[in-house]
C-alpha cells in the first residue's frame, strides 16, 4: 500500500506547506480552547477560494477530525461539513458571476453561519442560543482580514508552478 502522491517525500507542495499546516494546527487548538469562532473553517474556505490544490481536501478532512475531537463533538462531523463546504464553494467559484473576490466572500459568511448552527445543534445547545449571533458577527468581521492574509501568504511564500520560457532560435 503506497501513500497518496502528495504525502511522498520530495513533493514540493508539502515541503513548502509545513508552516501553513503548523499555523492551521495552532488555529485548531486556539479555536477549541479559547474561541468558539470557526477559525479553521474560515481559513480552509478562504484558502480554497484562492488556490485549487488537492491538499485543501486532505486539510479539510484531517483538521475537521482534529477540531471535532478537541471540541468534544461527534468525530467526523466537522470533517464532513468542511468537505461539503469546500464542494459548495467549488461549485460557486466556477460561476462567472462570483469570480470577483468581493462577491464570493458572502458565500464564506453563509458557510460559517451554517457551521455555527451545526456546532450548536451537535453540542446539545439550542440552535439559536444566546451567543450564536455574536460569534457569527465576529467571524463575519474576520473574513476580510483572513482573505487578505491567506492571499498574501499564498502569493509570497508558497511557490507556484514554474514557468519555463523557451528561447527562440
Amino acid at each position: 500500500m503506497s501513500l497518496p502522491v502528495i504525502f511522498r517525500s520530495g513533493y514540493p507542495l508539502v515541503e513548502t506547506m509545513r508552516i501553513s499546516i503548523a499555523v492551521l494546527l495552532a488555529l485548531a487548538f486556539f479555536q477549541a480552547v479559547f474561541l468558539p469562532v470557526d477559525l479553521v473553517g474560515l481559513v480552509l474556505v478562504v484558502r480554497f477560494l484562492i488556490t485549487d490544490d488537492d491538499l485543501n481536501i486532505y486539510l479539510a478532512f484531517g483538521l475537521g477530525l482534529l477540531v471535532s475531537f478537541l471540541a468534544n463533538l461527534p468525530l467526523g462531523s466537522l470533517s464532513l461539513f468542511y468537505l461539503v463546504a469546500l464542494a459548495l464553494v467549488n461549485m460557486v467559484k466556477k460561476v462567472d458571476f462570483f469570480s470577483h473576490w468581493s462577491l464570493s466572500l458572502p458565500i464564506v459568511l453563509l458557510a460559517l453561519f451554517a457551521e455555527s448552527l451545526l456546532r450548536n445543534f451537535l453540542s446539545g445547545a439550542g440552535i439559536f442560543s444566546g451567543f450564536v449571533f455574536l460569534w457569527w458577527f465576529l467571524s463575519a468581521l474576520l473574513i476580510l482580514p483572513a482573505y487578505f492574509l491567506v492571499r498574501f501568504w499564498e502569493e509570497r511564500f508558497i511557490p507556484q508552478k514554474e514557468l519555463r520560457l523557451k528561447l527562440k532560435d
